[in-house]
């Protein structure tokens, strides 16, 4: 996993060294960038690495307006989860403290809150959408 064009993005935003117009940006980063799991070194090392390039950027682009935040979410009820055996989608719903799997409704009201202007004094966090999973 390359950390290249998570850095890109915010730059991009910017107006050639102006302040540019209050914006945000909110990506989606793994809940495996808040703990460690055994087996995928690699992995979660790069997930690290977005969690540090995020609030990096955040103090670089606080100045012109710009906010940087991530979203941390845990097992999501998508498509491809819901396409997995039931087995399979009742023991990732059982790693999570509330005993169910996510909704995508639930991730994306909180990425839409983070992009509004009410969320205007929020920049530089890790936002963790995932049913207390990552408080074990």
């Amino acid at each position: 996993m390359s950390l290249t064009p998570q850095y890109g993005t915010p730059r991009s935003k910017c107006s050639g060294g102006r302040r540019a117009a209050p914006r945000s940006q909110s990506s989606r980063r793994s809940r495996w960038g808040i703990v460690g799991v055994e087996g995928e070194p690699a992995y979660v090392a790069a997930k690290h690495g977005i969690v540090g390039h995020t609030r990096a950027a955040a103090l670089e682009y606080a100045t012109r307006g710009i906010r940087v935040n991530a979203l941390a979410p845990g097992f999501i009820a998508t498509p491809d989860l819901l396409a997995s055996p039931p087995q399979e989608r009742e023991a990732l719903a059982a790693l999570h403290p509330m005993g169910r799997l996510g909704e995508p409704h639930e991730v994306a009201e909180f990425a839409a809150f983070l992009l509004s202007e009410r969320a205007a004094f929020i920049t530089g966090g890790v936002h963790v959408i995932d049913g207390g999973y990552s408080a074990r």
